[in-house]
């Protein structure tokens, strides 16, 4: 018989809500309190339409199917808004706009990009204002692209797949259909963390994929720094599989980190991950 969680969530979400703002200063509540519209907005959005739409803009869903059958998830913000009906890159008599390719970072999707408080604050949105047309990708295995043609993804098989993958496939195969779908012969690729190594692994394996990015921006670039070590790391890249696996999952990284989201309060949450953060690097 299947047992309702929503009640133990609720529950645990409500008593850490409680606790932190017993804790808070006066006027750490009332700063949060002036925020709490949009992000209460935000973190009721279901998906990466629903987010832009809170702003105003009009988003599009794409599905790239990758070279080995997984199937990826691309949104595209090619509008200003009160553009919604012009025709953009999309043949003669349409209006032809430079092409931008944002990829997210570790354990995230497109929704990064735009799930922030201040749209101004909001490259993809501030990109579309100065007349690009926008596209996001995401990685095999995130929100949205947990398919794949051979592998259901509650099989390990679908799992089996590393940066390598990325490399190969994900971000070529995301670039190429981008490209035929804008009639483009090129455009500029901003990576975030993750997205950054992604790149310069794809860049140095795909050669012909070098002329149609024209422009390669790195943020927070992916680095290994000079006598940066931690004890317990260290041990984790030293130990067996099973070790990995048990800390981290075996399919989904991390995939705990989902239900702590939920059950604590988002302040609660954000400091939690900050401080593991702090301690790991």
């Amino acid at each position: 018989m299947a047992i309702d969680v929503q009640p133990i969530i609720r529950f645990c979400y409500n008593r850490s809500k409680s606790l932190f703002n017993l804790l808070s200063s006066p006027q750490g509540r009332h700063s949060r309190s002036r925020k709490k519209s949009i992000s209460t907005s935000i973190a009721l959005s279901s998906d990466f339409v629903d987010l832009c739409a809170l702003y105003g803009y009009y988003a599009e869903e794409h599905i790239v199917q990758t070279g080995d059958g997984y199937l990826l998830g691309l949104h595209r913000l090619g509008w200003r808004r009160g553009e919604e009906n012009t025709r953009v890159n999309a043949g003669e008599g349409s209006v032809r706009k430079k092409v931008v390719y944002l990829h997210h970072g570790l354990l995230m999707n497109s929704e990064v990009w735009v799930c922030i408080t201040e749209r101004e604050r909001c490259l993809p949105f501030m990109l579309v204002e100065k007349g690009y047309d926008v596209w996001l990708g995401n990685n095999r295995g995130n929100k949205y692209s947990k398919k794949s043609t051979r592998y259901s993804p509650s099989s390990i098989a679908f799992w089996n797949f590393s940066m390598d993958q990325f490399a190969f496939h994900d971000i070529p195969d995301s670039i190429d259909y981008i490209l035929k779908t804008t009639s483009q012969p090129s455009l500029s690729y901003i990576g975030f963390s993750q997205g950054t190594a992604q790149a310069f692994a794809t860049l140095s394996i795909h050669p012909l994929l070098n002329d149609k990015v024209d422009v390669f921006i790195a943020l927070a670039p992916a680095m290994s720094p000079a006598g940066l070590s931690n004890g317990i790391v260290d041990a984790l890249i030293k130990a067996s599989p099973e070790v990995i696996f048990l800390a981290f999952g075996r399919k989904s990284i991390l995939s705990a980190a989902t239900m702590w989201q939920a059950i604590l309060y988002p302040p609660i949450f954000t400091r939690i991950i900050d401080m593991s953060l702090s301690f790991l690097f």
